[in-house]
């Protein structure tokens, strides 16, 4: 687990919007990205070493405006003006700031995107790509991260080291290109938000059948690193093609659904086709058990626990660390006849129906969560059940997860517990407990759930972790350790932190990391998307 800057210079020559936006932190993580100063040109090449370099600030301003304006990472650039955002310190960073980029091109179309990346193919560069979308990852497998230097901005920080690495953000290719009701279907632009979708579908009283938890990632991004987000599928399970652009530059249309969690490392994703579905209901129904062991029969019993997970759309629980027997709250979801439908078993395995909101203080943060009630999807599957936002968090934030077969569900649950007896920071760390979310098996190649035999679903470990990164680390180191000490077979999530790392724990996906190889290589032979000494390297090239 180390935190790092993903530094780039400027491609000049080109002329693709460049953004570079500094955050400015308005509370604890809390982030707001302000464009300071704003610039309408592009100096021309120099013979730096480092292949591209930016002029001054004298040399560049063209026109500072009088007061500097709030902007989100889905605001809009003027290609005719050819905007220039700059800040003071060229940074942005992700939503919980530990991983920064100091400059980046901003494509806002396909053909733009087409036309730019052969534009520089012709002048001999990128000799590095990475795509970042809501940049809300805590981790780039993808990349290189070795012989980090500290940033003399922030210790928690270190600078990727490598001139001539092109930072493409979709963050304004974010609009829907086209919807087929007769086919049940829509294509939109890779950067696009779940939550703008969403919100579009329902215009037009249709929905996706999943939605990513937090709905401000991308579509793209999210299904890209194997999310798996609210229900019991991973959220590229349901696209049907995508398109992709190359590091020269050349258009693809990838339809197999093996290649869908694509890791950033196939090429530049620029659209997505989905199925989408009428607009549905989702009546939650949550249950108290006062004791972890009052699910052991549950668990016990691959029958019975399928057996329930089928019957729903979804299931989650939240256990408790700190409190005696570990009480855990079970939230179940399932499909809704409408809005009115409010009939719900009044237990679950004896545990009885909790109605109202609960008051909740995690790790001195108060706040408020749902329990039983029926509403649309959206407004119900978005996580509310635990602290998992930088604007709620009491100290510096990162996110964890681990899957584990359902056959060793119980023994994961044990082990991790028995780590967390033994580790008082476990409490610190994790104020608010931890999440167990059920994801069906798939057959992507590199999704974290992907097929193992008999295994029809796996335990997600979900992991919402307060502290310094080092604090963290243990604790991920902890809980590593328990699950390998217990025999129990389990993977990371592509874009959260890990101890170990992702090369060494999903080690056991070297099979089918060897067919996507394959593929991978037919869109990207120079690996231009894949550093070679990157976790993910390390797994794919080995």
């Amino acid at each position: 687990l180390k935190p790092f800057v993903a530094r780039t210079v400027y491609p000049f020559g080109c002329p693709l919007a460049l953004a570079e936006i500094e955050t400015v932190m308005t509370g604890p993580l809390r982030a707001e990205s302000v464009a300071v100063d704003m610039f309408s040109r592009l100096s021309s090449p120099t013979d730096s070493t480092d292949g591209y370099e930016s002029s001054s600030d004298e040399e560049l301003l063209c026109s500072v405006p009088s007061t500097s304006s709030t902007v989100s990472t889905a605001c809009s650039c003027s290609s005719s003006q050819n905007e220039i955002a700059r800040s003071r310190k060229k940074t942005i960073r992700n939503f919980n700031g530990t991983l920064m980029t100091r400059s980046y091109i901003r494509p806002e179309s396909q053909e733009d995107l087409v036309e730019q990346m052969q534009s520089m193919r012709a002048m001999g560069r990128p000799k590095k790509i990475a795509v970042v979308g809501a940049f809300s990852s805590f981790a780039f497998p993808q990349m290189e991260v070795g012989n980090d230097e500290a940033s003399p901005e922030d210790v928690n920080c270190s600078e990727l080291p490598h001139a001539g690495t092109l930072i493409v953000d979709m963050s304004l290719m974010n609009k829907v290109v086209s919807l087929d009701k007769d086919q049940s279907c829509v294509t939109v632009e890779a950067g696009i938000s779940w939550e703008s979708l969403v919100r579009f579908l329902k215009e037009h009283e249709l929905a996706v059948e999943n939605l990513s938890a937090y709905t401000k990632v991308t579509v793209a991004g999210a299904a890209g690193t194997g999310t798996h987000g609210s229900g019991s599928n991973i959220l590229a399970s349901q696209f049907l093609s995508m398109q992709i652009v190359d590091a020269k530059g050349q258009l693809h249309c990838i339809r197999d659904p093996k290649l869908f969690t694509h890791l950033g490392v196939l090429g530049i994703v620029s659209t997505v086709t989905l199925r989408c579905v009428p607009l549905f209901y989702i009546k939650q129904s949550c249950y108290r058990f006062p004791e972890l062991a009052m699910l052991e029969n549950l668990f016990g019993s691959e029958r019975l626990m399928v057996k329930a997970l089928e019957e729903n759309f979804s299931m989650m629980l939240r256990i408790s660390i700190k409190d005696a027997g570990h009480p855990v709250l079970c939230f179940l979801r399932k499909k809704a006849v409408d809005g009115m439908d409010d009939i719900h078993n009044e237990t679950f395995f004896e545990a009885p129906l909790v109605r109202g909101c609960l008051s909740n203080n995690y790790g001195g943060r108060q706040s408020t969560e749902k329990t039983t009630l029926t509403d649309c999807y959206d407004a119900i599957l978005p996580d509310h059940s635990t602290l998992s936002r930088p604007s709620d968090a009491p100290m510096p934030y990162y996110q964890g997860e681990y899957f584990v077969p359902l056959a060793d569900s119980l023994e994961a649950i044990k082990a991790f517990l028995m780590q967390a007896k033994k580790n008082a920071s476990f409490e610190k760390v994790l104020p608010s407990g931890f999440k167990i979310r059920f994801v069906r098996s798939d057959d992507h190649y590199m999704s974290p759930c992907t097929n193992l035999p008999r295994t029809p679903f796996f335990l997600a470990f979900q992991l919402s972790l307060y502290g310094s990164y080092h604090e963290v680390d243990a604790v991920l180191k902890d809980i590593e350790d328990g699950f390998q000490h217990a025999n129990v077979l389990f993977t990371s999530h592509w874009g959260k932190c890990t101890h170990g790392g992702h090369a060494e724990i999903n080690g056991h996906m070297k099979d089918q990391a060897e067919l996507f190889n394959e593929k991978r290589a037919m869109f990207d032979p120079e690996n231009c998307f894949l550093w070679e000494n990157s976790e993910l390297g390390k797994l794919l090239l080995a």
